[in-house]
């Protein structure tokens, strides 16, 4: 193709008009050859020719491929070799090229899932180019932990009231505009923007990212399943390994004075210790239930609703070890000083939380393995990677905490992406405390700023499904946590 041909004509041999425009704009004549019936999806661009590629910046004309020889004139080909990265957007005879952002999401849980539906409901019609969402995370399905206190029991809640697809939940979006990817993040190279991803077929695969969220939450000590263990498969495993336990004891100890503890000595107790059937201890390490910052009055209610169950309570007390035999499990406690053994059928831990960051450099994280997180929701250090959930160190790890977390992360990136905006709003975590336990199916205690909370409120804003009753609308993106409605519609 010589530079008399029809797209050089009007501009001059270079292809670019005298009178100037930016960098990064590709100039045609108005051409059927560069149409397609279902609309442009790839640009060819003419690596043959130099001059024009040295207007495009070094990192997009790099990766674009040549066409072959014996075409004399321009033919459709694909622009990028790996990704649909190229977004096209025509104005008279100006086609201007602006790259897909790339948003990897780490984590399909309570922080994963509203985010990434926002992300692809909201934010791409509004970014020039649109972005891709590419989901990464071991489990097809949704565990929604806020009710395996209840779930842990026997013929409580069928699995598929806990356990919700995610894949049929995103169907309705582009295919081009998300990927699933059934895998674990192995490693974060934040120097080269990418993502190692093992996948649970056991394939490798690197996976480059212009924004990466960190939302990969945390999981039980001794895996226990109150929030999913691997992938869904072993979570559904453990979780109804623990039924038949619960189901085949006779006396159970519960160790931990948190909010899980205390639910799931308020299900077992109302099940099992009230009626006669079972002996349900709950060891705590205070004088009372849940932290000292929570009132009195709520931490004594439910000290008193769980030993109006019928469930004993040990207070100032800590589990040193535990030993298990074929019959038994001997359980060592350590009271002011004093060491002493108790024995049971089962024993069941409800304490300490590891948060999913081990993929991550060493340098992004605390002591304690969260990853540093600062105001605006960044791990600190790096501004295209982002932390929500119980992975960060802003805030406790609980559920509200993290709904709130993503709220706010969804408008820093629109202002980010679609207002190129420098200055990002600051998350504010509300010091107000807000907390509901239940305790049992009927009954419960909470606290909002300083005042305690009626038991039937608890029950009819939580106990009595345990937000089994959203999580399809949860997964589907319609709602949050927090949000009740038009999240992601």
């Amino acid at each position: 193709m010589g530079h008399g041909s029809p797209l050089f004509r009007r501009y001059g041999s270079e292809g670019i008009p005298r009178h100037g425009r930016k960098p990064g704009d590709l100039f045609v004549n108005q051409m059927s050859s560069w149409y397609e019936p279902s609309g442009i999806k790839t640009l060819a661009c003419l690596a043959r020719y130099s001059a024009v590629l040295s207007r495009f910046p070094s990192s997009l004309a790099s990766r674009i491929k040549s066409p072959p020889r014996r075409h004399c004139r321009p033919s459709l080909l694909p622009l990028l070799e790996h990704e649909p990265l190229v977004g096209i957007s025509f104005k008279s005879e100006v086609v201007q090229l602006t790259m897909v952002k790339t948003m990897v999401i780490l984590g399909a849980g309570p922080g994963g899932i509203p985010a990434a539906h926002y992300l692809l409901k909201h934010t791409a019609p509004r970014v020039a180019g649109g972005i891709k969402v590419v989901i990464v995370a071991p489990n097809t399905h949704l565990f929604w932990c806020f009710a395996a206190v209840r779930a842990i029991l026997p013929d409580m809640l069928a699995d598929d009231k806990v356990f919700v697809p995610i894949a049929p939940a995103f169907a309705k979006y582009p295919s081009e505009q998300y990927e699933i990817v059934l895998g674990k993040a192995e490693k974060v190279d934040p120097g080269s923007n990418t993502v190692q991803v093992t996948g649970n077929d056991g394939s490798s695969r690197a996976i480059p990212y212009d924004e990466l969220i960190v939302a990969t939450g945390s999981t039980f000590k001794e895996d226990m399943p109150f929030k999913t263990i691997a992938n869904t498969d072993t979570t559904k495993q453990a979780l109804h390994t623990w039924q038949q336990r619960i189901k085949n004891a006779k006396s159970i100890v519960i160790a931990g004075g948190g909010f899980t503890g205390v639910e799931v000595a308020g299900e077992l107790g109302q099940e099992y210790a009230s009626t006669g059937l079972k002996e349900i201890t709950l060891i705590v390490s205070d004088d009372l239930p849940f932290d000292p910052k929570y009132a009195a009055s709520v931490r004594e209610a439910a000290k008193r609703t769980l030993e109006g169950l019928k469930v004993k309570v040990i207070t100032n007390a800590k589990v040193q070890n535990s030993s298990s035999s074929s019959s038994s499990t001997a359980i060592t406690l350590l009271s002011r000083g004093k060491t002493s053994t108790l024995e049971a059928d089962l024993f069941l831990p409800t304490y300490g939380i590891k948060p999913n960051t081990s993929f991550l450099p060493d340098s992004m994280l605390d002591e304690r393995g969260f990853v540093n997180q600062t105001k605006y929701l960044q791990a600190q250090g790096h501004d295209n990677i982002w932390v929500v959930g119980d992975a960060g160190n802003l805030q406790d790890p609980t559920g509200k905490n993290t709904d709130e977390q993503v709220v706010h992360l969804v408008k820093i990136l629109e202002a980010r992406l679609v207002e190129n905006s420098k200055d990002l709003p600051e998350y504010k975590p509300d010091p107000k405390i807000m907390m509901g336990v239940s305790i049992g199916r009927n009954k419960g205690t909470g606290q909002m700023g300083g005042w305690k909370v009626w038991s039937l409120l608890i029950w009819f804003a939580k106990g009595r499904y345990l937000g089994t009753n959203h999580a399809q609308d949860f997964v589907a993106g319609t709602r949050t946590m927090t949000v009740q409605k038009n999240w992601g519609q």
